[in-house]
């Protein structure tokens, strides 16, 4: 297990052939849950995953420290396939030096392209508030406004599934949520960084394969961003490979695995 300042950098697996480099989303969630998208794709070499830290520095310092040290570790590897999910591709597209390093490919997963997504969740909210209802979503709100411990923001979670997971899937999705890790510390301070950042794609990447796939079913990022990121495609991203996962939600691996296997091969 490799350790810096801010990130520690996991081995989710060992393996021989081309390095493997998946960022988690959150922020704050525990890289082991990458491992499902690896045993999917099959990927045969070394695969680290990023553990992001506060270190006790306040929230300002937290993107640009996170983004120094996704830098230094893509060098390191020489030529890694790198895998980004959620808040984790939203920091490694708030970095600009990725765009000049040498990378062989990257798949970018349910990200938006900009922080407009917000502005659509409280419709998304009101659409779902009979599941959100039957899950006591403002009871767990409060609890965690009042006591904002690890097993709280937890709880929190679970009840958020609908964001993630199509209606048919919200079972399968709180089994899912329930079992994840996630480091509380870094998702309160990691969040309010990423909201008061006017998050938007700074990063250019002409030579770089790239793929960036979205779930039809996910809630959270709504498929009206797709319009928004096939108009950055168009004007500034080319070579950029736009793939939807029409029955995937905010894990489209774990809806859809036989799909999101199609789509990402490579």
């Amino acid at each position: 297990m490799n350790t810096s300042k801010f990130i520690k950098w996991k081995v989710l697996k060992a393996g021989r052939g081309e390095p493997v480099l998946f960022v988690p989303g959150g922020p704050g969630i525990d890289p082991e849950y990458g491992t499902k998208i690896m045993e999917l794709l099959n990927i045969k070499g070394p695969v680290w995953g990023a553990q992001l830290k506060t270190n006790n520095q306040s929230y300002q310092k937290l993107i640009p420290a996170w983004n120094k040290e996704i830098t230094q570790k893509i060098k390191e590897l020489k030529s890694p396939t790198v895998f980004a999910h959620s808040a984790g591709a939203m920091l490694l597209l708030l970095n600009e030096d990725c765009s000049s390093l040498n990378i062989k490919r990257i798949v970018l997963l349910n990200s938006p392209i900009s922080a407009t997504y917000l502005k659509n969740l409280p419709s998304t909210t009101k659409r779902l508030s009979k599941h959100f209802k039957k899950l006591e979503l403002t009871k767990h709100e409060q609890a965690f406004s009042n006591s904002p411990t690890g097993l709280n923001l937890k709880r929190l979670w679970e009840c958020w599934t609908p964001y993630y997971f199509a209606a048919s899937n919200i079972k399968k999705g709180r089994t899912f949520i329930r079992k994840l890790k996630i480091n509380k510390q870094v998702f309160v301070q990691g969040s309010r960084a990423l909201s008061e950042h006017k998050y938007y794609c700074k990063w250019r990447h002409s030579r770089v394969p790239t793929v960036w796939l979205m779930g039809a079913k996910d809630n959270l990022i709504l498929p009206k961003v797709l319009g928004e990121l096939m108009q950055f495609k168009k004007n500034k991203s080319p070579n950029l490979t736009v793939a939807v996962a029409k029955k995937g939600g905010h894990f489209p691996w774990i809806d859809s695995p036989t799909e999101f296997k199609k789509l990402l091969r490579f």
